[in-house]
């Protein structure tokens, strides 16, 4: 059993926030009602990157067109201003307000090309939207912070993640207290999701009722 993979969420309303002043960031972006780069900064576990994963398409639908290359890549590219109009050019042949997104993680550990990926936004500012995370936002170069709006995900609260984990359980067979289940759930000290869903994984584990071998039925002559 691996919760984190079964219940990996798939649309934005899956998504476990840390508080509702994010929630309401997000729902206003993915409906399209405001248009920025963010940058997604906080600690492990936290949501980002499932986040940026999911908010292309979230806004442009299944077809979305997402760069797809790590971040060390897609900056290694020879040129990289030509290669970001070109593919913003093929972006807009099937929708002339389709957006390119680039989904770029771990982002603060990026240092190479840096000005041309600032100047490639700036140009095309009307057709790219870039969505990055981080765990330290500092430490992401001050010329791409400031093309940003950042967005802090602090750690995920057991409070906030108690009504997931009650679910999860049900949807497992899993009876348990709350008071259990939040005392399960404390050993996570760092606002860890994937903490969290560990703990579950063990939780389903234990208590499963296992199967009971089937009597064989003895025919008396």
């Amino acid at each position: 059993m691996n919760c984190q993979i079964k219940y990996k969420p798939t649309t934005l309303a899956d998504v476990i926030y840390p508080n509702e002043s994010v929630r309401e960031f997000i729902n206003t972006v993915a409906r399209g009602d405001l248009i920025q780069n963010i940058i997604f900064y906080g600690p492990n576990g936290t949501g980002k990157t499932t986040v940026a994963d999911l908010l292309p398409y979230a806004i442009s639908g299944e077809s979305a067109i997402v760069e797809e290359k790590d971040y060390s890549e897609l900056l290694d590219q020879k040129d990289l201003k030509d290669y970001i109009q070109r593919q913003c050019q093929l972006t807009k042949l099937g929708d002339e307000n389709a957006r390119y997104y680039l989904v770029l993680h771990e982002f603060d550990n990026a240092t190479k090309n840096l000005v041309k990926l600032w100047t490639a936004l700036d140009s095309f500012a009307d057709r790219i939207t870039l969505f990055a995370t981080t765990n330290n936002q500092m430490a992401i170069h001050q010329s791409i912070r400031s093309r940003c709006r950042c967005v802090e995900f602090p750690a995920i609260s057991v409070h906030s993640f108690l009504p997931r984990a009650t679910s999860i359980l049900a949807n497992e067979n899993i009876a348990i207290t709350q008071a259990e289940l939040v005392k399960q759930l404390s050993v996570v000290k760092t606002g860890d999701l994937r903490g969290y869903l560990n703990q579950l994984d063990d939780l389903i584990a234990t208590r499963k009722t296992p199967i009971p071998p089937k009597r064989l039925q003895l025919t008396v002559l």
